[in-house]
């Protein structure tokens, strides 16, 4: 997520993506523990899917442009020098 922590719309883009895999997870509880709805996972589990071992991490919304940081590729590096 680093390379988009520029971007005007990325707790937006952070918002969708944790309600994704949440949703996800969500679905897949269902499916294992057998009960055909995600509503029953979340009043079993709760809204973030909270167990005493796990948790969805919360997802931080706030933009940084001083943050972002991307390494060159070396082969970039050597064209530089030419």
């Amino acid at each position: 997520m680093n390379y988009y922590s520029f971007a005007h719309n990325y707790g937006r883009m952070v918002g969708l993506l944790n309600l994704y895999l949440i949703r996800s997870a969500a679905k897949l509880l269902a499916a294992k523990f057998k009960l055909r709805s995600t509503a029953k996972v979340f009043n079993k589990f709760g809204k973030n899917l909270a167990s005493e071992e796990v948790a969805f991490l919360k997802p931080s919304y706030t933009t940084d442009i001083n943050r972002f940081s991307v390494k060159p590729d070396p082969v970039i590096k050597s064209l530089e020098s030419l």
